[in-house]
């Protein structure tokens, strides 16, 4: 019933909207599938609920903030210093990379 409250807070607004930002609580396709439909140019970002999991079935913005957080997660795992530099080395990397799939190409048209 979350998307339904979403939707009609979406149509009250009625200026450009960059960014949207909201708790686990409203992790769900639904909500993502409003605000997506109302907002399509804004960015997402909610926090994945504990018990979710991966899948293909999920809303593509949705897709996006799980793979960042499960990849980047909110904590090292590593007990050991070297692993844990290797695990934030990689984290950085694939960070990085995300962020160059997200830029446009742009060029001098003059």
């Amino acid at each position: 019933m979350d998307f339904q409250v979403v939707g009609e807070l979406c149509e009250q607004v009625d200026v450009e909207i960059d960014h949207v930002s909201a708790d686990k609580m409203h992790d769900t396709d639904d909500v993502y599938d409003v605000l997506t439909s109302e907002f399509p140019e804004s960015d997402i970002a909610i926090p994945p609920k504990e018990n979710l999991y991966v899948d293909d079935a999920h809303n593509a913005k949705r897709m996006s903030n799980l793979v960042a957080y499960f990849a980047l997660g909110p904590k090292l795992h590593s007990r050991d210093f070297e692993n844990q530099q290797q695990e934030m080395m990689l984290a950085a990397s694939i960070l990085n990379r995300f962020t160059q799939l997200g830029m446009s190409e742009s060029y001098r048209a003059a």
